[in-house]
């Protein structure tokens, strides 16, 4: 756990992967319908939204993304960033409760 593409002092790379954005995926697979993405991709949340922008604009699928402060600061930007990001393609953001529930923050 806690692979990142942002590495602190304590991390090694341990091996190397190719990427690519939500958006060119998406054109590559002719993807006609997506209603749900979940990202837990310890700090590259930002960038993984603005390469799928696109996307995101034409599908407005559900998103569940993990914010963490400390790997938000570590790829070079503040978790209030990737909030102002979230809230200007026309999100509201909601916390996700013990129990399952929700509860709307913004």
């Amino acid at each position: 756990g806690m692979n990142s593409l942002f590495q602190d002092e304590n991390f090694e790379i341990a091996e190397t992967i190719s990427v690519t954005t939500m958006d060119e995926w998406c054109a590559q697979n002719q993807i006609q319908k997506l209603d749900y993405v979940k990202m837990d991709i310890e700090g590259s949340e930002l960038f993984a939204l603005q390469g799928g922008e696109k996307t995101l604009q034409k599908f407005k699928p559900r998103l569940v993304i993990e914010i963490n402060p400390k790997t938000c600061q570590r790829a070079g930007y503040q978790s209030e960033d990737l909030v102002k990001y979230i809230l200007d393609l026309g999100y509201a953001i909601y916390s996700i409760e013990r129990g399952g529930e929700t509860r709307k923050i913004t």
